[in-house]
């Protein structure tokens, strides 16, 4: 399959093996989108590589059907206080040191979305983790920042958006000052949820943003649904983030999504502010994080 041969290409290249964080300061923490892959992903050989990624990628475990969420069957959510480990953690060690709490987070953002829509287009684990690896910021010695400030002024681990009510309600916590790592966590979760459920628009016949997860070859895949998922929370489905002038291909964007495309190439051209020369470094960042968080997550989900 072509995605699992970009994959297992990624895994065994001299740059994945030697992939180091950039420089660029967001407030207290790094750049997330420059972050550098975990040493679990660097050095990972090609026959574990591929094993890893056989389970991901042969069918049914591919699509989302047997398992929508991406969840241990046997685990429950029972209402309880979350409780999550961070100090002195990287990034790999803090989803890998509460992955069953962020199940739990998973479970629980889908039965409330269940409580308020018809018909639920369920979070996975896949677009936690994803997203994650995408957003977190990091120390500069690479461990996990819960105090950091990010670029807009938004304050905690992952940055929550200043209308973050508008999209989980009245119990969305201060975006722009400091809360619970528990509560921005789960937060942030929800708000991935409610990106796949909430209307909020339409552009180019389909009504935002979850028709974007309806797309041939991303509805019920667990990561090109969560690459689409972390797409929108970079703006690649948005006006704004272009150029003026410019035209948001969307199918051009899902049909690279879904193939598992490298962003440069499905990004360059297309007026995307973020692919110009000058800053098409930010663009491998985020595939560098995509990358080693897309292995992560299928080394967690198949042990």
């Amino acid at each position: 399959m072509k995605l699992k041969r970009h994959y297992l290409q990624l895994v065994t290249s001299v740059t994945l093996a030697s992939a180091v964080a950039c420089s660029s300061p967001v407030g207290s923490g790094q750049n997330p989108d420059a972050a550098s892959l975990g040493p679990d992903a660097a050095s990972l050989g090609p026959d574990a590589a591929s094993s890893l990624l056989d389970a991901a990628f042969s069918l049914p475990d591919a699509s989302n059907r047997q398992n929508p969420m991406g969840v241990d069957p046997n685990l429950q959510d029972d209402g309880s206080s979350f409780t999550l480990l961070h100090d002195g953690r990287t990034k790999e060690e803090f989803v890998e040191d509460n992955w069953v709490e962020l199940q739990r987070m998973v479970i629980r953002v889908n039965s409330t979305l269940d409580s308020i829509y018809s018909s639920t287009r369920l979070l996975t684990t896949a677009d936690v983790v994803l997203a994650l690896y995408a957003e977190m910021a990091i120390h500069g010695d690479g461990t996990v920042d819960i105090f950091a400030t990010h670029s807009e002024g938004e304050r905690g681990l992952v940055p929550l958006p200043s209308n973050i009510s508008y999209w989980i309600g009245n119990s969305a916590p201060p975006w722009d000052s400091l809360h619970s790592i528990e509560d921005n966590i789960f937060s942030f979760a929800y708000y991935l949820g409610q990106i796949k459920n909430k209307e909020v628009g339409e552009s180019a016949g389909r009504t935002l943003y979850g028709d974007l997860f309806l797309f041939p070859g991303v509805a019920d895949q667990f990561l090109p649904e969560a690459r689409v998922a972390a797409g929108v929370l970079h703006g690649y489905f948005y006006s704004g983030a272009y150029i003026d002038g410019a035209t948001i291909p969307f199918d051009a964007i899902l049909q690279g999504l879904s193939n598992g495309d490298s962003l440069p190439s499905i990004l360059q051209g297309t007026g995307y502010k973020n692919a110009t020369p000058e800053r098409i470094y930010i663009l491998e960042g985020r595939q560098r994080n995509l990358d080693a968080a897309s292995l992560l997550w299928t080394r967690l989900l198949f042990p």
